[in-house]
């Protein structure tokens, strides 16, 4: 849970480590996320959707409502800093956000097993499987590349997300919303009652997810994933719109400053 400007929220994660939902202090649910190959969007109790757009290694550069119009963007240093930002809507989900990773109001990004400071570009503390997580320097992030490589777990760099990846997460989304709601609710009641989730609880979550991915395979592999390329397009159009007005405005602002 965290408080910020005195107002408390309590998290819910499934089985995956998957922020699910967040609750108010009397556990009602305020906030869904859907989750596929990847974070995929976020929806309100009364069912308004936003989805969400990422660049090459999963961090949030957009998010579209219903109408595809971009509500939220966002532009960032490869580490991390955040350059500029447009908010209709506050969300945990910037830098990384994609795989998980959650912005704090400290300025550090909660990568699980530890915190990373993108003003400095390392974690703040070492990694907790030491030199297996294959690299020397123990708070070092994505092995110094964070263009090509991420480390949403805090534990070892790897590979960005591919395309195909977030093409299943895409046409997972609407299989997933439901059925993560009713998830929610049930682990939201669990806190209610003093329980701690089942493992018949969490063994459902997973199959639910392994289910729902098998039906995003199935469909991409049918549609031939063209229907998919065309989405793409139009998200990657609006996407490519928001960010030459972040960066326009960053470098105009920088501009001035140097002028100063």
């Amino acid at each position: 849970r965290a408080i910020r400007n005195g107002t408390e929220t309590r998290y819910i994660y499934d089985a995956a480590g998957n922020l699910l939902a967040e609750t108010d202090s009397s556990n009602t649910i305020t906030r869904y996320y859907i989750h596929g190959a990847g974070l995929l969007a976020a929806v309100t109790p009364t069912d308004v959707v936003y989805c969400y757009h990422f660049d090459g290694v999963g961090s949030t550069v957009a998010i579209t409502d219903s109408s595809q119009s971009v509500v939220n963007s966002y532009a960032y240093t490869p580490f991390g800093i955040l350059l500029n930002e447009s908010e209709s809507f506050t969300q945990p989900f910037k830098y990384v956000g994609g795989l998980g990773v959650l912005a704090e109001a400290s300025g550090f990004y909660y990568m699980r097993a530890r915190y990373y400071d993108p003003i400095v570009g390392r974690f703040i503390s070492e990694d907790p499987l030491g030199f297996g997580g294959g690299d020397v320097n123990l708070m070092v992030y994505a092995g110094s590349n964070p263009v090509l490589l991420v480390d949403p777990w805090g534990l070892t760099w790897q590979q960005d997300v591919s395309f195909i990846a977030r093409a299943v997460g895409i046409v997972t989304l609407e299989v997933h919303i439901e059925a993560f709601r009713q998830v929610a609710q049930v682990a939201a009641t669990s806190i209610v009652l003093g329980r701690i989730s089942t493992a018949a609880q969490l063994t459902h979550i997973q199959a639910a997810a392994l289910d729902n991915s098998l039906k995003a395979a199935d469909i991409l592999n049918r549609t031939g994933g063209s229907d998919l390329r065309d989405f793409a397009q139009r998200v990657d159009s609006k996407i490519r719109t928001a960010r030459e007005e972040v960066y326009g405005n960053t470098t105009s602002a920088t501009t001035t400053q140097a002028g100063k």
